[in-house]
């Protein structure tokens, strides 16, 4: 059996062990300011949210979701954010890009190309899907819509930790780790994953030290 199907086969065992003994409920705390929400991250200031439909950034207040600043950013369609201390940190998905931005005025301060760019490995079929979100229904062959070629894509996930870049980029089933002074491959180190979308501190929790 591949590694990445026993992985799966047993991440299904445990998350169907866990549905059969615990109950979780969902609450809605309150609803994003924006269409799309595709990207989040916690600040002492309130919680950054990354919209992939206005391709702007909220930063909001976490008891009631009042928005306490709206950026207009160059990001598109993004999928990852992450603050490093001074500015904003955008995965600008369908750009193929990572930008710099400035946290008061959304103002570009850096653009790079995201590493791993590429055409997903997986057909959209095959997508993940939320354990919250209705199964699909399905249809007869004969009313299927034909599949359109997927789109070339680049980063989803980002985290700052340590004065460095964590990128998770699915097309490359890829975890970067940057060192933002000298950003590209040369200033970074990488990690396999399998169908990467978040990050969030799932690479450090494993325990793994990377030197760059």
């Amino acid at each position: 059996m591949l590694r990445r199907n026993f992985l799966a086969a047993s991440a299904g065992s445990l998350a169907a062990g866990y549905a059969a003994t615990r109950q979780f409920t969902v609450e809605t705390v309150f609803k994003s300011p924006g269409p799309k929400p595709n990207g989040l991250q916690a600040t002492d200031a309130g919680l950054w949210i990354l919209d992939q439909g206005d391709n702007r950034a909220y930063l909001v207040d976490y008891r009631d979701g009042k928005v306490l600043r709206r950026l207009d950013t160059d990001s598109k369609a993004g999928s990852g954010i992450t603050f490093d201390g001074e500015a904003l940190w955008l995965a600008s998905t369908y750009s193929c890009e990572i930008i710099r931005a400035d946290a008061k005025t959304g103002r570009t301060l850096a653009k790079y190309p995201s590493p791993g760019s590429g055409v997903v490995k997986w057909k959209s079929s095959e997508a993940r899907q939320s354990p919250l979100a209705p199964r699909p229904k399905a249809q007869p062959a004969s009313e299927a819509t034909p599949a359109k070629p997927q789109p070339e894509t680049g980063a989803h996930g980002l985290e700052w930790k340590d004065a460095r870049l964590w990128i998770a980029v699915p097309p490359a089933q890829t975890i970067y780790v940057v060192n933002p002074t000298v950003f590209g491959l040369n200033g970074s180190s990488r990690l396999s994953a399998t169908a990467l979308t978040d990050l969030v501190g799932k690479a450090s929790g494993c325990g793994a030290r990377i030197p760059i």
